[in-house]
């Protein structure tokens, strides 16, 4: 557990594509029937939360990952219902409040959409069923990919014995030529399937009668996994404080799903873009409630998975919606940040909600007071009133995060460090304790993001706290590090 209410996460490398992707393959299928267990097993890692409550999945989960030596975009959708009216009136028979289950209802739909938009977008849809099962969902499902049907390929999930193949072969009466048979949970049938997908996309680009566009070769190569010149950042902070909004704002896309109902992100939501002339890598993470709220484990989860978003990237961005203020919660979650090393931005969020525009400015500079009052340690830390909704001063928060990025990144030549050393002591020397007499012999910069150097000096027991503080706010000042966490280690 982490400071008590989280799991220790465990960093995850990611792979460097050097090829044009092949194309773009979306799992789709109704609630329940394996998709996410099926799309992490295919990317092999636990991408997307896995339950067995229904329409765990709410946002479209895009990766690349390898089919036998082909990159391919992989997409995770949410389940597909056949009507959503029905397990609102459920819960309304239970007593909960029209308008909540409403809300529920509303929600449920543009997960749908989002959905089924998918179908038109990929170039390949693996239509997840259960083994033995064709519910209302499916049927709806048919009706929808009979027109798609020359791009779809059958995935008959819980096949898990050669003996219940047979039973599979049932559902070729759908009509869909393409039909393979696999155990999601006990990895059966994944590489048959990968070596379909393949064929599928290759003979697909074979047979197009045109060929891509310009742009849209470009749009495909495009997307690659990080390298050290990207920008990686995540959206991170309390239940509705605008993360997804600005999510959707930096992307200039409809990615992220937005709700007033707290819990409505649950998987890290990853995508990428372009400003500036620099590519940026965004993370859109589930809001992070206090240890003795979350009560189901799919939030636990979620929860979890936001925090591990903090090992692989460079900046945290810590949505604060302006209207709270800064709460309890706030400060354990800027702690996970500084644990790390990583860059960290305060974004105070729906600044254009305080009022009018005097009321505002003074507001803000309050909030920022607060800030820095609550955060005496943190004083390095750059502060973006923003708008998400609006998109105010979202641009000023990408050239912050790129200014962070940067200052993560910058190594000093240890002849300029230690010439600068000797300048500072010149200025301001070592000071005694009694008959001590400390000594800095020279200064050294031995690792960038996290930034740490280290001090020489003769003695490192009792060496006086106020000199380090002294040389850190030097080296921030004079070398370029203004904005970022650094670390001075003393060696004897």
């Amino acid at each position: 557990m982490t400071d008590g209410y989280i799991d220790e996460p465990t960093a995850v490398e990611p792979s460097m594509p050097t090829v044009p992707i092949l194309g773009h393959i979306a799992v789709v299928g109704r609630p329940n029937v394996g998709k996410s267990t099926l799309f992490n097993a295919l990317l092999g890692q636990r991408r997307a939360i896995t339950s067995p409550e229904s329409g765990v999945t709410r946002d479209v989960i895009t990766e690349q990952t390898y089919f036998g030596g082909f990159e391919v975009l992989l997409s995770d959708t949410g389940g597909i219902r056949a009507d959503l009216k029905d397990p609102v009136q459920r819960k309304a028979r239970r007593g909960q409040a029209d308008d909540t289950l409403s809300y529920v209802g509303q929600l449920n739909e543009r997960v749908q959409r989002r959905s089924l938009a998918m179908l038109k977008q990929a170039d390949l849809i693996l239509w997840v069923l259960a083994l033995n099962e064709f519910s209302s969902e499916d049927q709806q499902l048919l009706d929808r990919l009979q027109s798609m049907r020359q791009k779809v390929i059958l995935v008959i999930n819980k096949v898990d014995v050669a003996d219940k193949e047979s039973e599979a072969y049932n559902f070729y009466e759908y009509g869909f030529p393409h039909l393979v048979m696999v155990s999601a949970l006990h990895r059966r049938g994944l590489e048959q399937l990968e070596r379909d997908s393949v064929a599928f996309l290759q003979r697909a680009r074979r047979e197009s009668k045109e060929a891509q566009t310009d742009a849209a070769v470009t749009e495909l190569e495009g997307r690659t996994v990080a390298s050290d010149s990207t920008i990686r950042f995540t959206l991170i902070g309390k239940p509705n404080t605008g993360k997804s909004t600005l999510c959707n704002t930096l992307v200039e896309a409809d990615v992220a799903l937005v709700s007033d109902m707290p819990g409505t992100t649950r998987d890290v939501l990853l995508q990428r873009f372009r400003w500036g002339g620099k590519l940026y890598e965004l993370t859109d993470t589930a809001g992070i409630r206090r240890k003795n709220k979350v009560q189901e484990n799919v939030e636990y989860y979620s929860v979890n998975r936001a925090i591990k978003s903090l090992d692989e990237v460079d900046v945290a961005v810590l949505m604060i919606d302006s209207r709270d203020g800064i709460r309890q919660q706030d400060k354990k979650i800027a702690q996970q940040i500084i644990k790390r090393g990583r860059g960290l931005i305060f974004a105070l969020n729906k600044v254009d909600l305080l009022g009018s525009s005097g009321a505002t400015k003074h507001a803000i500079r309050d909030l920022e007071e607060d800030t820095r009052d609550l955060f005496p340690h943190l004083h390095y830390a750059p502060i973006c009133s923003i708008s998400a909704l609006s998109g105010k001063n979202t641009r000023q928060l990408l050239n912050t995060i790129g200014r962070v990025h940067e200052q993560l990144h910058k190594r000093i030549n240890t002849g300029l460090l230690n010439q600068a050393l000797q300048d500072w002591m010149r200025y301001y020397s070592p000071p005694g304790s009694g008959n001590t007499r400390f000594k800095a012999r020279y200064l050294t910069q031995v690792e960038v993001n996290p930034l740490r150097f280290i001090l020489s000096v003769n003695r490192s027991k009792n060496f006086p706290q106020s000199y380090l503080n002294f040389l850190q706010n030097q080296i921030r000042k004079e070398l370029g590090f203004m904005d970022v966490p650094l670390h001075l280690h003393l060696h004897e």
